[in-house]
């Protein structure tokens, strides 16, 4: 299944280190948004270690995408982004 990872980060540490954590598993679409394709068991564990690099007052938020879903997605902007990232850009 694929997963829509955001976050709202505002310590800049904390910041990178999930960034830099979540680009192991997925695909950044935008700063502070992944894509990332894996099982319910995989996403617990990532779940699991950004909220033990995070604090409490962080805003993390994952969607998960349904083939439906990503079939119907709209996409906007630059093309060659759109040919690298499109089964996760959404708008």
């Amino acid at each position: 299944m694929f997963w829509l990872f955001c976050y709202d980060i505002c310590d800049n540490r904390v910041r990178q280190k999930v960034s830099k954590y979540l680009s192991q598993h997925g695909m950044r679409i935008q700063k502070s948004v992944f894509g990332i394709d894996c099982d319910d068991t995989k996403i617990m564990e990532i779940l699991h270690s950004v909220n033990a690099i995070c604090k409490h007052n962080e805003i993390l938020s994952i969607y998960p995408l349904y083939n439906e879903s990503i079939d119907k997605t709209l996409y906007l902007g630059c093309q060659n982004r759109i040919n690298k990232f499109k089964q996760f850009i959404l708008i």
